[in-house]
């Protein structure tokens, strides 16, 4: 709707970075091949962030870093890279770890020769989510990998991401509430969320997050988190969103911004006041 609400007469929009993760895809750690951190990395090269960025967000966004945890967060690290689409280096990467084609077919299958079929497992309910794992299925079949988008209802969803943990990759969204208390720890094996990476260095230094008694130790702590992140992929940020509020600027006048929640906060109800007439 932005693009007809900066049309509206008397009609501003505030538009901050978004705390949550508008749009993120998690490696199943329990499957194959998406245990194998090289094929992580060459898929992390095989998406084009920015036309994601374009279709879901109407170019209201950023494309991610690879820690994963967005600017805005208290804790971000500033240090490392942002992701980036180079199907050439994803095409290299599979090559050097065996995922070749070895039939001739235009798809590469895995080491030991056998066939590659790889569900995408988007959230049901949310239709730009749908159309981002059709689009992502598209750009993995440009490198030779065989995807496909597999919708399930909302009980199989939450089956094969809760309870089996059986899935391969998935894309949904990571709230702001996530992110403020650590993000990443939705995708290690610490009995919250869907995670199933259960690298002892990933979940130890989770676990110290949500345990840390200082602002120094939590900081220290969402670092490491994000090099591991970067380093490691368990999961992939999608999009650094923003978050796009409309308000009436006829009528009010005040409004303070803040990260993520745009004018809606504790500041905006102290501060707002009629305008004068």
């Amino acid at each position: 709707y932005a693009a007809s609400l900066v049309k509206a007469e008397n009609v501003e929009l505030c538009v901050v970075p978004d705390i949550g993760t508008t749009l993120h895809l998690a490696f199943g750690y329990n499957q194959y091949p998406t245990n194998v951190t090289e094929f992580r990395e060459a898929v992390s090269y095989a998406i084009d962030y920015q036309t994601l960025v374009n279709m879901i967000m109407a170019g209201y966004g950023e494309v991610p870093g690879r820690g994963f945890t967005p600017p805005p967060v208290p804790g971000h690290n500033p240090g490392l890279q942002k992701l980036e689409y180079n199907p050439e280096k994803a095409e290299e990467i599979l090559d050097t770890a065996g995922f070749v084609d070895r039939d001739g077919d235009g798809l590469r299958e895995a080491p030991d020769g056998s066939k590659l079929r790889i569900p995408l497992t988007p959230y049901t309910h949310v239709l730009s989510d749908i159309r981002a794992a059709e689009v992502i299925s598209f750009q993995l079949k440009e490198v030779g990998l065989d995807t496909y988008v597999e919708v399930l209802s909302k009980e199989a969803l939450r089956k094969k991401l809760r309870k089996d943990r059986d899935y391969h990759m998935w894309i949904g969204y990571t709230t702001p509430y996530g992110n403020m208390h650590g993000g990443l720890d939705y995708f290690g094996y610490t009995g919250v969320g869907t995670g199933t990476c259960n690298d002892p260095e990933f979940v130890d230094t989770l676990a110290k997050i949500m345990n840390a008694k200082t602002w120094e130790e939590t900081q220290e702590l969402m670092y490491k988190v994000q090099e591991y992140a970067a380093r490691e992929l368990p999961a992939i940020a999608l999009i650094w969103g923003d978050a796009i509020y409309p308000y009436r600027s006829d009528r009010w006048e005040g409004w303070v911004p803040m990260d993520g929640y745009g004018p809606c906060n504790y500041w905006t109800w102290l501060n707002l006041k009629p305008v004068a007439s």
